[in-house]
């Protein structure tokens, strides 16, 4: 079983050798200050294989080295929360643009939507409730979001303002696996067990999808504050 062991070797070395990059780009990261932080944040709105998990990571983790553990979590959280929010502001004003100058994306909101897209364009027809869900929930790519609500005839107002207090919630999820990433740099079994705790989790969030739309847009509904600017939406 000498082969097992030198394959074993091999990788722990791989790992031992990404954590040390890890930890030195964090000390870099931190030393960039909070602009970068929120331009990351922002930037994943636009290119989003950029995963927006990594990121809150890499902020709070930046944070919390230049100002502690508890006020250095509240200002990566925060910065990371304004700049996806932004992020999600600016592409969503672009192709609301873009929509009304070039006529091939006015055209556009004319054919069916597929896949992923298709979700969003039924959630759409739903109001603010349906945007807040969708948002709230890291379950569709906030790109898709921005582009697809673009094409509706929700006021861009209305649409602010619900992705300012969805993507609040959707913060306090992804701070959790960004808290989870944490121990995939202690050690190669802990990673190991986190890698796979982390890929179940996602399954069954897209496995049980549809179920938890309902349930949050269920109470979701109860807010007042988005039961009124739904209201206020629709007139």
């Amino acid at each position: 079983m000498e082969w097992l062991s030198q394959i074993f070797d091999i990788i722990n070395n791989f790992y031992n050798n990404l954590v040390q990059f890890g930890n030195d780009f964090i000390k870099v990261y931190k030393d960039w200050g909070p602009l970068a932080w929120i331009f990351a944040a922002w930037f994943e709105s636009i290119f989003p294989i950029l995963l927006l998990s990594v990121i809150t990571w890499a902020n709070i983790e930046a944070a919390q080295l230049a100002l502690g553990d508890f006020f250095g979590f509240i200002v990566g959280f925060g910065l990371t929360y304004a700049g996806t929010t932004l992020g999600a502001i600016t592409m969503f004003s672009f192709w609301r643009y873009v929509s009304d100058k070039i006529r091939y994306f006015r055209n556009k909101k004319k054919k069916k939507l597929e896949s992923e897209e298709a979700k969003v364009v039924h959630e759409s027809n739903q109001g603010v409730i349906g945007l807040f869900t969708i948002s709230a929930l890291p379950l569709v790519p906030s790109s898709i979001i921005n582009f697809t609500y673009a094409f509706t005839s929700i006021r861009t107002s209305v649409f602010i303002k619900t992705t300012a207090a969805s993507k609040f919630i959707m913060m306090l999820l992804m701070s959790f696996f960004a808290d989870s990433f944490s121990y995939l740099f202690s050690d190669l079994v802990r990673a190991v067990i986190t890698a796979i705790v982390i890929g179940i989790i996602f399954f069954l969030l897209n496995r049980y999808e549809k179920n938890i739309i309902e349930f949050v847009k269920k109470y979701a509904y109860k807010i007042k504050y988005l039961r009124e600017l739904d209201e206020k939406s629709r007139n």
